[in-house]
């Protein structure tokens, strides 16, 4: 069994969007974990201090669940929890309502909350929602449709680009890269290519190193360049 497919989604557009018939629950910052007890199967976000975020289930006291609804499946969560040994130090993701409890969510530290309608089934496309920022980043190397980006001049890792804007980008290029904050190793979370209305690539040449051709008031009068950094 593999986890749902994941899209992402810009926090202005989903704070714009009616959020009736979904269930939208808080994102856990762990690492995707998948635990088994009493004929039960969940889902759920390992977390550092030994906590197991569930975030859904696919078998229920024995039964493949997985067709189900996600109201189904939430009220088989329910009543697994409801005999839980407390032992196991499992919790489940706090579920939050509309754009209110997305904005809440974040004001509260959270990374951002997940979104699926409750009439699909578990391997259903989920939505997360989650603040991003847009970081001015060089690229160190074009590797396989994606960049190595540095930032002040440390790697961040890299990010995908295909197409013309992989064609038209070069190494030492600034571009605007959106992501969703950094990784403990200090990596770019979920780095992608910030688009402008063609779907180009924004490359900030204005903050590019250029070289300036000088011509001294010396005795030689030889030309001589140096590089400055906008």
């Amino acid at each position: 069994m593999n986890r749902p497919p994941y899209k992402s989604v810009d926090l202005a557009d989903a704070l714009k969007f009616d959020w009736r018939g979904w269930r939208l629950s808080v994102k856990a910052d762990g690492v995707t974990a998948v635990r088994e007890w009493n004929g039960c199967r969940v889902w759920g976000d390992a977390m550092k201090d030994g906590r197991l975020m569930v975030w859904d289930i696919d078998r229920a006291f024995g039964q493949d669940v997985t067709r189900l609804s996600t109201a189904e499946r939430e009220r088989a969560t329910a009543e697994l929890f409801s005999s839980l040994n407390p032992k196991l130090n499992w919790h489940r993701c706090p579920i939050v309502s509309g754009a209110e409890g997305i904005e809440a969510a974040l004001a509260n530290g959270e990374e951002g909350t997940v979104g699926v309608s409750w009439d699909a089934p578990f391997n259903a496309i989920r939505y997360r929602v989650k603040r991003f920022i847009v970081l001015d980043c060089k690229v160190l190397f074009k590797h396989r449709n994606a960049l190595a980006l540095a930032l002040n001049g440390e790697p961040v890792g890299s990010c995908p680009c295909r197409g013309a804007n992989y064609e038209a980008i070069n190494g030492g290029d600034i571009v605007e890269v959106i992501a969703y904050g950094k990784t403990v190793n200090g990596k770019l979370r979920e780095a992608r290519l910030k688009l402008d209305e063609l779907g180009r690539a924004i490359v900030r040449r204005d903050k590019m190193a250029v070289t300036v051709p000088v011509r001294p008031n010396n005795i030689s009068g030889e030309s001589i360049s140096f590089t400055i950094s906008l």
